[in-house]
């Protein structure tokens, strides 16, 4: 059985530091999501549409349209009534039936809000990097505010990571460099990712870095999770 456990890596990301607030309690919180390749209602995509003969793909294209339109009206109305909304947009897995573990872990982000000017950090950063950055966006540095997080502000900080475990593989992202490790051979492979196709590179003193910071980030999550001690995660932050 193929498991996959830990944090999906997140290529782009588009932020502003232009919304801001002073207290939680004026703030709420939505969540929508979708599970599978469905028909949404749409006043702009009411009916199916004939885009290629495949009726399998077929269908997810219309489901792929459909929700573009009912997003793009949910957007719409949410924002004519209350204008000072943050949109935070994800996956939760990408598509999957890529090859290698590297590609399968690659999804979108990106946050959108009145007054935000569009732009793109291209790097990787991880899931667990969502929460704080919407907090430092609506209240300040999470740092101070909730210093605990193990992710990282996309809008503030500068250095970031990534992790994944997919058969019997652990990866680590870090300044554009893949490390695959396979504990149970002891085996270690190197990318360069700075391309969409990671390109296999020698293990070199870098490299060798960002192995021990992946065995000890992961060592430290996994102890204090157990241990019900994830609030002294700001003890062991290394940037």
């Amino acid at each position: 059985m193929k498991q996959t456990i830990g944090a999906f890596m997140i290529r782009i990301s588009i932020h502003s530091r232009s919304i801001s607030s002073n207290t939680l309690k004026n703030h709420s919180f939505s969540a929508l999501t979708a599970l599978r390749p469905m028909m949404t209602r749409s006043r702009r995509a009411s009916k199916k549409i004939a885009f290629v003969d495949d009726e399998k793909q077929n269908n997810r294209l219309n489901a792929l349209h459909f929700s573009d339109a009912a997003l793009r009206e949910f957007v719409s109305d949410v924002k004519a009534k209350f204008p000072n909304t943050l949109f935070v947009f994800f996956a939760d897995h990408c598509g999957g039936g890529q090859a290698g573990n590297f590609n399968n872990f690659l999804i979108p982000l990106a946050f959108y809000g009145s007054g935000i000017q569009p732009h793109t950090v291209d790097h990787f950063a991880s899931q667990r990097d969502i929460a704080p950055t919407v907090l430092d966006l609506v209240l300040g540095d999470y740092k101070k505010l909730a210093p605990d997080f193990s992710g990282k502000s996309l809008a503030r900080d500068t250095h970031f990571f990534a992790d994944y475990f997919r058969n019997g593989v652990f990866g680590w992202i870090e300044n554009k460099r893949l490390i695959e490790y396979t504990p149970a051979a002891d085996a270690t492979a190197c990318f360069d990712v700075s391309s969409p196709l990671p390109v296999p590179v020698t293990c070199t003193a870098p490299e060798k870095r960002y192995k021990e910071h992946a065995l000890s980030f992961g060592n430290i999550s996994q102890k204090l999770l157990f241990q019900g001690k994830t609030g002294n995660f700001h003890q062991y932050r290394f940037h």
